[in-house]
C-alpha cells in the first residue's frame, strides 16, 4: 500500500480521479486499502491513488458486522437539515503536528465542528454495481470526513 501521505503533500489537495473502469485492479485497490489502512476509514487519496474510493470500517462501517464498506465514486444525495447537526471532535492522520515539527511522540490535531448526522450516498462496489446507503451516526460523520 505504501505510506500515508502527511500534509502538506499536494497530493491531499486535489480532487480524485473518478474510477472509471471495473475489474480485478479495482478490486485489488480495494483489498489492500482494506489490508493496509491505519483507522477505521480512509480514501484512496491519502495513499497517493488517484481514485474517488472510500473505504469505511469497524465502528464506522454501517454494515451489522463492522465489515468493510468500499464506496467507489460516491455522490451525496441527500443529508440532514443544519438542525440535526451533531457536534464531534475529529482526528486527521494527514495532519500530524508532531511529524511536521520533526518532534516526538506523534501527535494528531483534533478539530471540533459539526456534521451531518444522516446522510444518504449514492456509490458503486468493487465491481461497479450501484450502490444507495443511508448513514448515520459515527458511519455518516467517517464518510464526511474521508469525503472531505
Amino acid at each position: 500500500l505504501g505510506e500515508m501521505r502527511l500534509y502538506p503533500d499536494p497530493s491531499l489537495r486535489r480532487i480524485a480521479s473518478p474510477v472509471k473502469t471495473f475489474g480485478p485492479d479495482v478490486e485489488h485497490v480495494a483489498d489492500i486499502l482494506v489490508a493496509g489502512m491505519k483507522s477505521d476509514a480512509t480514501a484512496a487519496i491519502q495513499y497517493g491513488i488517484d481514485a474517488r474510493i472510500i473505504v469505511l470500517k469497524g465502528p464506522s462501517s454501517p454494515n451489522p458486522d463492522s465489515s468493510p464498506l468500499v464506496l467507489i465514486n460516491p455522490n451525496i444525495l441527500s443529508r440532514s437539515s443544519e438542525y440535526s447537526m451533531v457536534q464531534w471532535r475529529e482526528y486527521c492522520l494527514v495532519v500530524d503536528v508532531m511529524a511536521a515539527n520533526n518532534s516526538n511522540p506523534t501527535t494528531l490535531l483534533g478539530i471540533d465542528l459539526l456534521r451531518d448526522e444522516v446522510v444518504e450516498v449514492a456509490a458503486q462496489d468493487v465491481t461497479g454495481r450501484p450502490v444507495r446507503k443511508a448513514l448515520s451516526g459515527e458511519p455518516a460523520r467517517a464518510f464526511l470526513h474521508e469525503l472531505d
